[in-house]
This record gives C-alpha cells, structure tokens and sequence, in this order.
C-alpha cells in the first residue's frame, strides 16, 4: 500500500494518538465569562493561564518517528527511526517531578502508537524488518517504574491509540496491502482486552478523546475499485453507551496531530495526495457540531499535547507553534527552541515535553510549563 511521504514516509498519526487531555491541571476557579466545561462528568470552570518556554533537554539518542505519552509525573518517548533510519527500540523516560531521565530498551519497531490512561501507558504495534508487523503492547506503570508486556488482537502498524479513563483504545492500521477497521480495547481495572470496530478500515488515521468521546479520525482506507484512498470519516465511541456513530472531517486528509481537553477535541494539520493542510477541525463533545479554523503554517509531521487549558499543536518544520485555549475558544502562538517535524509530544504535572523529528535529527527536547493565575 502506497502511503503519502509525510515526513521522509512516516505519517504522524501514531504520534497524535496519546496526547489526551491532562484533565486534572484544570483548576477550579470562574474566568471572565463564568462558563463552564463539563469534564468526565465533573463540572470544571475555567481559570487564566499561559505557557512559557522552559528551556530544553535532551533524549538519550536523537530519531523521528517516535511516540510519546504521560501518566502520573512520568512522560515516555518510545521508539522510532534513529539517525541511521533504523529501527529503535529506546524508551526514554522523563521524572517532572526530578527533571531526570531513565531509559529501557523495548523491542526495536517503528510506526507505532501511544496510549495513557490511568497510570499506565502503552506503546503498541508496529513493523520491524525482522519481525514484520508487531501485536506488542509494552505497557509502563507509573507507580512502580515496572514494564509488562501484551498484546493486540492483530499486529499492525500505522495504527492510532488514545487513552480516556481507565481505559486505552488502538484502532485502524495495517499489515502490508490489509487495512484494518479492528479497535483493541484495554481496560486497566480488569487487565483484560475486548474489541470493537471501526466502519471504515484504515491506517495513518488520529484518535482523540474528550468528555466520554473517543474519536478515531481521517486516514487512508484500500478500496479495490479505486486503490487507496484519503478519507474524512470520524468514527465516534460514546464510552457511557458503547455505541459508535460517524461523523466527517471539513477535508480528508491522513497523518493529524490530535488532541482532547475539555469538551473538545480537535484534529490539525495533515496532508492528502493534494498536499499538506493548515485546517484544524475542532469537535464540540457536548453539541455534535463542528467548527474550522486555520493554523499559522501547513501541518505536515506535526504532534499536539494538552496542559492546564491549552491545545499545543506543532511541527511541520517549523518553530511556531499553535496554541488553542478551551476557555477563551481564542487561538495565540508560541515559539519553540527548534524546528522540527515527525517529533511528539506529551504533557503531565504542568510540564509539556516536544521532542526529536526530523529537521536536524537533534535528541533536543522542548520544555513547555503552564501557570495559573491564583485568586
């Protein structure tokens, strides 16, 4: 299956897949116009806040392609493609609490996908050239800085994962020429796995979740009649009934950073086989309804991460980055220490992290902080 070259033939959306929303940093407090946003069922009110740029780190080896996610006051980068276009099999993992890293050696795949829920994340799925298409899940607690090891009902790669409550979904991706339309559920209290499906099968697609939504959105689908095709499907989990619904993207287009928070959920950036997109569809969870906005520069290999009440979505090769806040609904930029693109991002504990891509394959990791006005 021919996949758009995204960013030297990795398509982002593994790395949009684990960026939910660390709903906890919301603080409770009125803003300027008393509203509300309902949150995992809790009503949150929104308080000002702003991000500043808080200087760098680094990840132990520099690569593209990688994954990322947060649970707790952990943040994991995984994986990827190293500066010898290899697989990596390097878990770099970073204490906010400390600002210190530990590493673990996984097993070496690229194209995988993300997930945190609980305090637990996985890192799922994948392709190796030894091993071909991977069913992995390397799952890493929290708690106790201990590794287990599962796995998906199918191996794949080009699959999207997100994490919402006590549970994580990886859905879509394929195996050479097959797409799939599986969802492989992981519920944390149980320790068990289910399965759902999607209604188009399709890889290279973005997931997100916010206020019991997961949404599992765009990519590419395999139709005999036509070959592959760009899609703009949205499928849409309610968590509370189980029941999917479909929806659509403003233009179809694969590889979008994602994220969640709040009562939205927006999908940014992107490309098709007409060329990369600056379009950011944004999905209001309590409404049903969609809005559109356009970001300062074309979308291709970018990440997103959330913090307090921001929506950070960057890359493309670019230093800018763009910045949606859920209580003002007003879109501002911030500039980040390097251009890069096929990075990813994830935030925990007030503390966003944006590390590796593409652009001088630096292991240099951004360090974004979120504060809060006390009243």
């Amino acid at each position: 299956m021919q996949k758009i070259n995204y960013s030297k033939g990795l398509v982002l959306a593994a790395f949009s897949i684990a960026l939910f929303a660390c709903q906890k940093n919301i603080q409770q407090v009125p803003d300027a116009n008393n509203s509300d946003l309902t949150n995992n069922n809790l009503i949150v009110t929104c308080i000002p806040s702003s991000l500043t740029n808080g200087g760098t780190t680094s990840i132990s080896q520099a690569r593209y392609g990688l994954v990322a996610a947060a649970a707790g006051n952990k943040i994991v980068f995984a994986r990827g493609l190293n500066t010898s276009n290899a697989n990596s099999g390097r878990a770099d993992i970073y204490n906010t609490t400390t600002g210190t890293w530990t590493s673990k050696q996984l097993k070496p795949l690229e194209l995988s996908a993300a997930a945190a829920a609980g305090t637990k994340i996985a890192i799922a799925g994948g392709f190796s050239n030894t091993d071909q298409f991977s069913d992995q899940v390397d799952i890493f607690d929290v708690t106790n800085d201990s590794w287990s090891v599962s796995h998906l009902s199918i191996g794949r790669e080009w699959l999207a994962g997100v994490g919402y409550n006590n549970k994580m979904y990886f859905g879509g991706g394929s195996a050479g020429e097959i797409a799939y339309a599986r969802v492989d559920i992981y519920d944390l209290k149980t320790n068990t796995w289910t399965t759902s499906k999607l209604s188009i099968a399709r890889n290279s697609l973005s997931a997100a979740a916010a206020n019991n939504k997961v949404l599992f959105a765009g990519g590419h689908s395999n139709a005999p009649s036509v070959g592959e095709k760009v899609e703009k499907r949205v499928d849409i989990l309610d968590v509370v009934t189980g029941q999917w619904t479909q929806s659509s993207l403003s233009v179809e287009r694969g590889g979008m950073a994602a994220a969640g928070l709040g009562t939205t959920i927006i999908f940014a950036g992107g490309s098709s086989f007409n060329g990369n997109y600056n379009i950011a569809d944004i999905y209001d969870t309590n409404t049903g309804l969609w809005t559109t906005a356009i970001l300062s520069n074309e979308g291709d290999g970018m990440t997103a991460a959330t913090v307090g009440t921001k929506m950070l979505f960057c890359g493309g090769a670019h230093e800018v980055a763009d910045v949606y806040d859920i209580c003002t609904k007003t879109w501002t930029t911030i500039v980040l220490n390097k251009a890069r693109s096929s990075a990813a991002a994830a935030a925990t504990d007030n503390k966003m992290l944006i590390g590796g891509g593409t652009y001088d394959h630096s292991p240099t990791v951004d360090i974004i902080l979120n504060s809060g006005s006390i009243f």
